[in-house]
């Protein structure tokens, strides 16, 4: 059995420190797509690389983990208590600030199909994970963050599916996008105000009634690619939540 709660061991401080990441780079293979598609630096476009040395030490990892509702200072990203309802996020763990390289490399994953930056992209969002010292337990269950199936059509993948596809072996938990459906197809959070981005997601994901009894008494954590007010994360937690889940983390690459 997973412990209760699901991610609170932090076995050493929060360290951002982005030392080592020069190695994650070095190590990455390179793809048939890259003879198409170049490597090259979002924050620089230097050629050759991924992240170059010098925006790799640019990147700022969030400095101040924030409660899923309300969106206040929160210990260890954990739901406050006056926050925390039956149906909310557990705790939520944003790992960069949604600004410069990081924010140009998600943009080049989702929207200019660069989904070679994946990988790397997902090695860093370990990397922190290892510095926050977070464990899971054996029994979670990664649920990337669903499309609509006509927007999944157009882009022709799912971001977050990526992400968390790439983040599975290293975390040695297993990944289940039939677990969570996306009902509708909302429009962009982007440009919405707090109000709007609750009310755009309320009701827009379900858990298939033929994998409700595999929901029950379940940890799981959610991986997406950005964080704002956690409308998104908390609209899905109520999903898994209403159907038995018993603690649900958000996990993004980044936040803000």
């Amino acid at each position: 059995m997973s412990p209760d709660p699901l991610l609170l061991s932090d076995k050493h401080p929060r360290n951002f420190a982005v030392a080592g990441t020069k190695s994650i780079v070095e190590k990455l293979g390179r793809s048939a797509l890259d003879f198409l598609i170049p490597l090259r630096c979002p924050g620089c476009n230097q050629k050759s690389t991924w992240f170059c040395d010098n925006c790799l030490a640019k990147l700022k990892p969030v400095a101040t983990l924030t409660c899923a509702v309300c969106g206040g200072e929160a210990i260890k990203g954990i739901t406050h208590p006056r926050c925390q309802g039956k149906y909310t996020l557990d705790r939520l763990i944003s790992i960069y600030q949604y600004e410069g390289a990081i924010k140009k490399a998600i943009a080049w994953l989702k929207y200019k199909d660069v989904t070679g930056l994946a990988k790397v992209l997902s090695d860093l969002m370990f990397e922190e994970v290892q510095n926050l010292g977070l464990e899971f337990g054996s029994e979670a269950i990664i649920v990337p963050v669903p499309l609509h199936w006509q927007r999944a059509w157009k882009r022709g993948f799912n971001q977050a599916e990526l992400l968390a596809n790439c983040l599975s072996p290293k975390l040695n938990l297993e990944v289940r996008r039939d677990l969570l459906r996306r009902t509708r197809d909302t429009h962009s959070q982007t440009e919405l105000k707090y109000d709007e981005r609750q009310e755009n997601v309320s009701g827009a994901f379900a858990v298939p009634a033929a994998k409700e009894d595999e929901i029950k008494g379940r940890d799981f954590l959610l991986i997406d690619d950005v964080c704002t007010t956690g409308a998104t994360l908390n609209a899905c937690a109520n999903a898994l939540k209403r159907t038995g889940a018993r603690y649900v983390l958000g996990l993004t690459l980044a936040g803000g």
